[in-house]
C-alpha cells in the first residue's frame, strides 16, 4: 500500500450521535484508496487505521465499520482533478490575494454571473482581535457556500 497521510475527525456529536467519522486522505495513498473497491478499503481502515483510534477494543462490535462513503476529487474533472489553493507558508497576504475569488465574476445583463465557493473562497474574520481564517477548512467550505447563496439570490431577487 503507498504511503500517504489520513487525518481523522470524529463527526459524532453532528449525527444524532451516532459514531461517524471523517477521513481525509491526500498523495499516492489516496489516489490507491480511491482506486480500490468500497469492501477493500472498509477491510484496510478496519486493519490498519482503525484499531489506532483512542479506546478501540477489537472484542466490541460497536468498534466494527458498518460502511463508508467517499469522493474521488482526483477524478472529478469539475474539480480540477484533486486540485486545491496553497498559498505559501509564511505568507501574510495570502487571505487578501484570495480574497477575488469570493466576489462575482462574469456578469450577465440580466443580474446572473458567476460566483466561486468553497474553502479557498473563505473570508477572513476578526476575532478577540485577531485575525482568523477558515481558509483550507471544511469550515470555510459550508461558510462559503452559505455566502454565495446569499449573494446569488440578493443579485437575483
Amino acid at each position: 500500500m503507498p504511503e500517504g497521510r489520513m487525518t481523522f475527525h470524529s463527526l459524532a456529536r453532528t449525527h444524532d450521535p451516532r459514531p461517524v467519522f471523517a477521513i481525509f486522505v491526500a498523495t499516492k495513498l489516496g489516489a490507491y484508496l480511491v482506486s480500490q473497491p468500497k469492501e477493500k478499503v472498509k477491510d484496510i481502515l478496519q486493519t490498519f487505521y482503525v484499531p489506532s483510534l483512542p479506546n478501540y477494543d477489537a472484542q466490541n462490535p460497536a468498534h466494527r465499520i458498518l460502511d463508508i462513503d467517499s469522493s474521488s476529487w482526483s477524478r472529478d474533472e469539475f474539480s480540477g482533478f484533486g486540485s486545491y489553493t496553497y498559498v505559501p507558508a509564511g505568507s501574510d497576504s495570502g487571505d487578501v490575494n484570495m480574497e477575488i475569488l469570493s466576489e462575482k465574476i462574469l456578469s450577465s445583463g440580466d443580474g446572473g454571473g458567476l460566483w466561486f465557493a468553497g474553502e479557498h473562497t473563505a473570508d477572513t474574520e476578526i476575532l478577540e482581535g485577531e485575525h482568523y481564517t477558515t481558509m483550507a477548512t471544511v469550515a470555510g467550505a459550508y461558510k462559503s457556500g452559505e455566502r454565495a447563496a446569499k449573494l446569488v439570490l440578493r443579485d437575483l431577487s
